[in-house]
């Protein structure tokens, strides 16, 4: 996991809304399981749900 200075709270809150918005790949404890690709907001079909 990452850890946010919150001293720096801009940087932090920046930091956060990119990992939020592309996805970002949680490590496992156990090296013998594979990663996980974390994506929160899937962007797929967005087009559609848009009003003209």
């Amino acid at each position: 996991m990452i850890n946010f200075i919150a001293s720096d709270l801009y940087e932090s809150d920046k930091t956060f809304l990119k990992m939020l918005a592309d996805g970002f790949i949680l490590k496992r404890e156990d090296r013998n399981n594979k990663d996980i690709y974390i994506q929160l907001i899937d962007y797929k079909g967005l087009n559609k749900h848009q009003q003209s």
